[in-house]
């Protein structure tokens, strides 16, 4: 169990720490989404939190299984609305990507 714990670790490491944090959904995926013609809501915030949004980005990503091309289209169009470091953004969705994937593993692990 160290070693998960050692593994995960090192993968926050290269992590941008001059990034704001801001207020996170937590759980985006489809069915917590309201699309209208002119109008976009989140529903069901209990998993809201404070936090970095790579780590939204990257579990949304994971949770609609985006492929790069979507996901590079999305982020174009995020930075449009919001001033951002795209570099320093897309490192972070991977290394929260690969870091979700692992804890995803372990915890399937642990359950067996």
């Amino acid at each position: 169990m160290n070693q998960y714990l050692i593994e995960l670790d090192n993968l926050y490491k290269d992590l941008d720490n001059n990034r704001k944090l801001c207020f996170i959904h937590g759980d985006i995926h489809t069915k917590n989404m309201i699309i209208s013609k002119d109008d976009f809501y989140l529903i069901d915030w209990e998993l809201a939190t404070y936090g970095d949004l790579a780590y939204e980005l990257a579990t949304h990503f994971i949770l609609m299984e985006y492929n790069e091309q979507e996901q590079s289209l999305f982020l174009d169009k995020l930075v449009k609305v919001i001033d951002l470091d795209m570099e320093k953004l897309i490192n972070d969705i991977k290394i929260y990507t690969d870091f979700e994937l692992y804890r995803r593993k372990v915890l399937k692990e642990i359950k067996k």
